[in-house]
């Protein structure tokens, strides 16, 4: 393998000279073989202005940092400098040429854009949900009656476990709650407005979800389980794990991960119920196998994407939306 891997690399720098392109730019105009052969073969080669596949983005950011040092790959992330400041500079230490310019910008702009999403997930996740978080109450009841029929509990503290006590009588723990004010501990306000996005947008499929999962052996808490979906896709986002449904994607920040959320929220019920689960003890062997199954699933999302080459804004949620509606 070693051999075999030098010689590659051999292969495609000598390429690399017969074209006179860096290899910053054999990735940002996603170059293969046979567009080495055409280039050296005299073709011309027209030169995109913006990036049309997120693949190749997420192969340029993985090249900047490799070459780049820390201060710099945080100058990109985190907009310290205007971008055109950015881009001269990546020109020159990448030795771009000036013709790649638009390219190059249009790449770091959807590298700053995913940034820029994690950061408010990350903003939204720190802010508590408490008695003192007023923002939470209507969110809270608004869960709530999209997902029972019965009066709001009395108070925070009614959360009885199901099966308990009087059947009819309202409990924050028939919708898998513990304790509210204390459940979305990991995942803050983000958790909660998760939680609210995939009751209220989903309402039929998630009372589906609801009755189906609370009354049998394998037990599972939505609301608790929403909180843990929440968890994950903030994970997977910080680990550039779904960097081409942040990059390419237009749609506010909380509209792309609220549909991250809910896919992942009915495709880890559905994975739940095909599993060999038994009881809410073996939640945690079933999520660390969903947890590689779904970045899977979102690949083959990602795939379909690019080949139907629909680059709209907002697609991406777009085609997310979709995935759902056939789960």
């Amino acid at each position: 393998m070693g051999l075999r891997r030098k010689a590659n690399s051999f292969v495609f720098r000598y390429l690399f000279l017969l074209i006179s392109h860096s290899e910053a730019e054999f990735i940002l105009l996603n170059l293969g073989i046979c567009n080495c052969f055409l280039a050296w073969l005299g073709f011309n080669q027209q030169i995109p202005h913006r990036v049309e596949d997120p693949k190749t983005v997420v192969a340029f950011e993985e090249f900047c940092r490799d070459r780049l040092s820390h201060a710099e790959i945080v100058d990109i992330l985190e907009g310290r400098s205007p971008l055109e400041a950015v881009v001269e500079d990546i020109l020159l230490k990448m030795h771009i040429q000036a013709k790649c310019r638009a390219l190059c910008m249009d790449a770091l702009s959807h590298i700053r854009r995913k940034a820029f999403h994690i950061q408010q997930i990350e903003r939204i996740a720190k802010i508590p949900v408490n008695e003192d978080n007023q923002e939470a109450f209507p969110l809270f009841y608004e869960v709530w009656a999209a997902l029972d029929d019965r009066e709001v509990p009395e108070s925070f503290e009614v959360t009885k476990s199901i099966g308990k006590g009087e059947v009819d009588y309202p409990s924050w723990g028939d919708l898998g709650f513990q304790t509210p004010l204390t459940d979305f501990r990991m995942t803050g306000l983000l958790g909660l407005k998760c939680l609210h996005h995939v009751s209220t947008e989903f309402k039929a499929r998630a009372r589906q979800v609801l009755a189906a999962t609370s009354n049998t052996d394998t037990w599972l808490p939505c609301a608790i389980t929403s909180v843990n979906v929440t968890a994950w896709v903030m994970e997977d986002a910080k680990k550039d794990k779904l960097s081409v449904f942040l990059y390419k994607d237009y749609s506010a920040t909380s509209q792309i991960f609220y549909t991250l959320h809910a896919f992942y929220f009915f495709s880890f019920v559905n994975y739940w119920n095909n599993s060999d689960a038994k009881t809410i003890l073996d939640f945690k062997k079933v999520s660390e196998g969903f947890r590689d199954y779904i970045i899977i699933e979102l690949e083959k999302i990602t795939d379909a994407y690019i080949s139907m080459k629909n680059y709209e804004e907002g697609y991406m949620n777009a085609i997310l939306l979709d995935s759902i509606s056939k789960l």
